[in-house]
């Protein structure tokens, strides 16, 4: 059994009123978007951070966790921040300092709840499967694209952590990461014009969690890098050499509720177990390891991107300063990364990993777009286009992960 964790976990809406609006694009709030945190302590700590946002800039992380570390004596190492990826909140910008100074004010204020009302804990693992993500890769007369393709690959697991009060055995925190990119409404606008604000389908399943069954519900993004919901609001159909985009604009939103509801009933086949097998956790070690990797050119702007048969992948002479971080939980280990990773390549990247349960986490602690497979960079699909990281990249970081799997065996 565990013993000697304390664990907190806190909530707070990112607070948009109507006045906020527009925030570029974005010209009201569908539902609420959220902080979610979840933080532990065993003889170190670690603090995760959820934010309900598409991707965060390197600036804004670092002085968040700055800050953080500042106010509540939390080790930077031991603070990871990270993003449900839903395509359907504003960028963290300059231009709208208001929506920024609230994403900060829900960050602090849930952590604050999260580190004020932790207890002793009880953690347990599980994984159940769903049928909602599938591969995006399409191939085209134009070359490939962005569509929807059930023969490629699709890891369907869903890795569950599950935060118990030691006392009660009431469930605090469900941790649920897979390879479900919260797309439903992306690239989706209003009839009207402008877009919606939401936390989309797995946004949806928190909130039903956590009205069901856990004080909070938090999604981690597994290697969703070349994956999409099986049912979009909005689809690229390519016809007569051409490219037309069909929109069904704030109809996709019943997609939303259709698919997050199937989610969460997929979850709670595993919160049916009254008596979950816990843990044994003596103490939370956390580490990190750079890696340089080639950076290749991006000629096109993505807004930009189309389907081709010939592309620029040339290397700029630069290198990029990627971080894998790992925190080990007894049994269980985190690998986060910064760049979003192919599903296949991400499962093949867990297998070396020695323990029992292992999630991989993509965008924490910044984002670096994708990291392509080989495979990617012959086809010419998407994820290799939009990407600032060359050829062999890949390879790269699956070694070194190997690595770092022994590093921190050694080390621990």
């Amino acid at each position: 059994m565990s013993k000697d964790i304390i664990g907190g976990v806190g909530k707070k809406v990112i607070q948009l009123a109507e006045q906020d609006f527009p925030i570029k694009d974005f010209v009201c709030a569908h539902d609420a978007i959220h902080s979610r945190v979840l933080f532990l302590k065993a003889k170190t700590e670690f603090l995760l951070v959820s934010l309900e946002l598409t991707s965060l800039p390197e600036k804004f992380i670092e002085e968040l966790k700055a800050d953080i570390s500042l106010r509540f004596s939390i080790p930077l190492e031991s603070i990871w921040i990270t993003v449900t990826h839903t395509f359907s909140a504003p960028h963290i910008s300059t231009e709208y300092p208001d929506f920024t100074r609230k994403v900060k004010e829900a960050a602090v204020g849930s952590i604050s709840e999260a580190v004020t009302n932790a207890t002793s804990v009880k953690l347990a693992a599980d994984v159940v499967t769903t049928k909602l993500n599938v591969s995006r890769n399409v191939e085209t007369p134009l070359g490939w694209w962005l569509g929807k393709n059930e023969q490629e690959y699709s890891n369907h697991e869903i890795k569950l952590l599950k935060v118990y009060a030691k006392e009660n055995h009431q469930l605090l925190s469900l941790l649920f990461n897979g390879d479900l990119p919260p797309a439903v409404m992306a690239d989706s606008y209003l009839a009207k014009g402008g877009k919606a604000v939401s936390s989309d389908f797995v946004g949806y399943t928190c909130r039903k969690l956590e009205e069901e069954s856990t004080q909070t519900a938090i999604f981690l993004l597994g290697a969703a890098g070349d994956q999409r919901p099986l049912e979009k609001a909005c689809e690229d159909i390519i016809a007569e050499e051409k490219i037309e985009r069909l929109d069904q604009n704030e109809a996709g939103f019943a997609l939303v509720s259709k698919q997050g509801e199937i989610l969460f009933q997929e979850i709670q086949t595993s919160l049916a177990d009254s008596k979950p097998e816990f843990l044994q956790i003596n103490e939370i070690f956390s580490s990190s390891k750079k890696v340089l990797l080639e950076e290749k050119v991006m000629p096109v702007p993505t807004k930009l991107l189309q389907p081709t048969t010939q592309f620029d992948f040339s290397e700029t002479g630069k290198q990029l300063d990627i971080t894998l971080e790992g925190v080990v939980l007894g049994p269980v280990f985190i690998l986060g990364t910064q760049p979003e990773m192919n599903s296949r390549f991400g499962k093949e990247i867990l297998s070396s990993s020695p323990y029992s349960t292992s999630l991989l986490v993509s965008m924490v602690n910044g984002a670096k777009k994708y990291l392509p497979e080989m495979r990617d960079f012959e086809r010419i699909t998407y994820t290799a286009m939009n990407s600032i990281i060359a050829a062999g990249s890949s390879e790269k970081i699956l070694k070194e992960a190997e690595g770092f799997f022994r590093e921190i065996e050694e080390k621990r």
